[in-house]
């Protein structure tokens, strides 16, 4: 699968976005074929599917990640596949991957990696499969020259339910927001509307936040292009 030759045993954790079920297969593959590691009742290998990842879950991966492996490998492996990650449970995970552990691998399968932290980002590789970005979803620029009622139909998406996955589509999206906010010039609307979008994607990582609220309120704060901010 195309991406997938960024993974080799030198380093210690990916983040992988893309449609899960085939992308662990892929995963798999190269597990046996590249690495020499028997994958059918190995247990070294631990795979585990969640809707949100929480600080509960992290704690234990983390006391699972400190065994040493009983294998002929002699690799611990950890296939992690969720879809929303708190803010709790990224800053335990950072802890992780801050104090590499010898023979153990992480692969955290995400929708959007552009939904976790950049701390959390900077101390993994990221492998994007084909149409697995979900930042093509919402056209930023169509957004910024739009009024507040055809935000609101763009947004759509966002607003249909309020699902863990909605929540990682929305913090992708900010993140593509504010990148091209930065691009323009400062004016006292401009960094008003970058303050809300971190506020609110610290929001968002909370328990149970409102993404129609969120998505409704930015539609009306974030200044149009063209008002002065080129």
């Amino acid at each position: 699968m195309k991406g997938m030759g960024k993974i080799n045993q030198n380093q210690h954790a990916y983040i992988i976005e893309g449609e899960v079920e085939s992308s662990i297969l892929a995963l798999k593959h190269i597990l046996e074929e590249e690495w020499g590691i028997i994958i059918k009742s190995n247990p070294d290998i631990r795979e585990e599917h969640f809707e949100t990842f929480t600080i509960l879950d992290a704690r234990k991966l983390k006391e699972a990640a400190i065994s040493k492996p009983i294998g002929a490998a002699g690799k611990n492996i950890f296939i992690i596949a969720t879809s929303f990650i708190g803010l709790e449970a990224q800053n335990a995970l950072l802890k992780l991957l801050e104090e590499p552990i010898a023979n153990t691998h992480f692969f955290i399968f995400v929708l959007n990696a552009n939904s976790l932290l950049s701390t959390v980002r900077s101390r993994t590789v990221t492998v994007s499969l084909g149409g697995a970005n979900k930042e093509s979803q919402v056209d930023t620029n169509k957004f910024l020259k739009s009024t507040g009622s055809e935000r609101l139909k763009i947004l759509s998406t966002f607003l249909s339910h309020e699902s863990e996955t909605k929540k990682s589509d929305l913090i992708g999206f900010l993140n593509q927001l504010e990148r091209e906010l930065s691009k323009m010039k400062r004016t006292a609307e401009i960094s008003k509307a970058l303050s809300e979008i971190i506020y609110f994607k610290k929001y968002l990582f909370d328990r149970s936040p409102s993404v129609k609220m969120i998505s409704e309120y930015l539609a009306l704060i974030i200044p149009k292009a063209g008002n002065g901010a080129n």
